[in-house]
This record gives C-alpha cells, structure tokens and sequence, in this order.
C-alpha cells in the first residue's frame, strides 16, 4: 500500500509539473503571438509620424510639432516595450537563439552611439565612450549586443539629470570582455541594488527617473547576457552614480586584434 500511494504521489506530482510547463508554454505563445500583431501597426504609426515630423507632406507649426513629437516618443517606447516582452518570452521557453558571429565591439559601439546621442543630447547629458585603441574580437550576436549597451545606456539617461555624464568602456579579462556603462546619476539604494535585473522592478527612485521605461530594459540586458555566457552586475552608491558591468566571450579561434575608430572622449 505504500509503495502504490509513492507512486501516486510522484505521478501526481510529474502531472503538476508538466501541466506548470503546458500552462507557461501556453502563455508565452500568447505573448509572442499578440507581440508580433502589435509591432506591425506600431511601425507603420511610427513611420508615418517620422515622415510628418520631417514635414514631407507640409509644414509644422511650433505646437503641432511638439505634439506629433510626443507621440513618436510614446510610439517608440511602445515599440521597445513589445520587443522586450518578445525576447523575454522567448527566453522563458528557450527559444531564444543567438547568431554569432566574431565582432569588433568598436563597430559596436558606434551604431549605439549613432542612436541614442541625439536622445543624450536632448537630454543635455554626455554620452562618450573611452575603449582602448586595441581590442580583441568578440564572439557575439550583434543585434542583441546593441539592444544591451541600448538598454543601459537608456537605463542611465532615465537616472542621470542635465548636465551628467554616461561613459561606455571595455578591457579583456582572459577570455572574456568586460564592458561597463557608468553614469553619474542619483545611483540606486542599496536594498534595491539585488533586484534590479528581475522583470517589471523600478530599477531605482521611481520619483527621481525621468518619464519613460517599463521595467524590463535591464532584464532584458541580464537575459541576453546570460545566453551568451556572461554576467551582468551593478556597483552604485545613492548619490555617486552606478556602474553597470558585463561579461561576453571573446572570439576564441583567433583573437584578431582590430584598431579602435573612436578616440576617448567621443
């Protein structure tokens, strides 16, 4: 009798975790489904704001232009949000994959710069980066790499008031890189400083952030992080500014060596 009520009970508990898993998988495919619905519609908006904004099809008055260009903000942000919530989802049901290939992080470096330094400057806040002029290739996807140093470098603009400074910077650890972006914002309170990666949590002073964010930009850094078998991790004191650091792999077959085009400082 004993032996039959074990086996009762482990079956019981192996339907429980497979229904758990059918549930999860079940959500994630309803996440992924309504994600990929939304973003069409919300490029489309996008674009023909953009085209509006560049008074294609006429010319803008002061007011009309600064309403057009909270909406292509809030657009945006809604783009980013769907876009996170995908990845996240993908990566709940390993189905998240990585195309790899061997990367100069300068390149890298570069096209974050392109994107956010209008946003930076918009802000009246210095975006700069200061890489040493030799480093190894990395072994990395490059769309996602952008979306981390994108997420951080949003992630500090929230944080950092007019006048601050955000600086990116990189160096080899063995067979890894270790790349940093470190602001000079309000830092992040101790007691938050070990949920700051999970889903949905307020990164740091809700009251002093700047409006915009959903919560999910530095999970999703930690996610792709951890596909490519790094770590991510924050070093911050309130008041002092926070650093957040990251580990990728280097290319390992050959470690090209590949001149840096950007000076410190840029």
């Amino acid at each position: 009798m004993e032996q039959e009520r074990l086996e009762a009970i482990s079956t019981s508990s192996t339907e429980g975790i497979l229904a758990v898993d059918a549930a999860n998988r079940a959500r994630s495919n309803f996440i992924s489904m309504v994600s990929h619905e939304l973003r069409s519609p919300l490029n489309a908006i996008n674009g023909f704001l953009s085209i509006v904004l560049d008074e294609q099809v006429g010319t803008l008055n002061e007011r009309q232009r600064e309403f057009l260009e909270y909406a292509h903000d809030s657009t945006e942000q809604l783009i980013l949000l769907v876009q996170d919530i995908l990845l996240i989802s993908r990566a709940d049901t390993n189905e998240l994959e990585l195309q790899r290939a061997a990367l100069a992080l300068p390149d890298v470096v570069v096209q974050v710069l392109r994107h956010t330094g209008p946003v930076a400057k918009k802000a009246k806040v210095t975006l700069q980066s200061q890489l040493p002029p030799l480093l190894p290739w990395l072994w990395a996807d490059s769309a996602r790499l952008q979306l981390v140093f994108m997420n951080l470098v949003h992630n500090a603009l929230k944080f950092t008031p007019s006048g601050g400074s955000i600086t990116i910077r990189a160096r080899s650890v063995g067979d890894l890189a270790e790349i940093s972006v470190t602001d000079t914002g309000y830092g992040v309170p101790v007691e938050d400083q070990p949920r700051v990666f999970e889903h949905f949590y307020p990164s740091e002073d809700a009251l002093l952030a700047k409006p915009g964010g959903f919560g999910l930009g530095l999970a999703v850094a930690r996610v792709i992080v951890e596909q490519h078998g790094g770590r991510i991790w924050l070093q911050s004191e309130p008041g002092q500014g926070s650093t957040f650091s990251f580990t990728i792999p280097l290319f390992q077959p050959h470690k090209h060596l590949v001149r840096s085009p950007l000076e410190p400082g840029q």
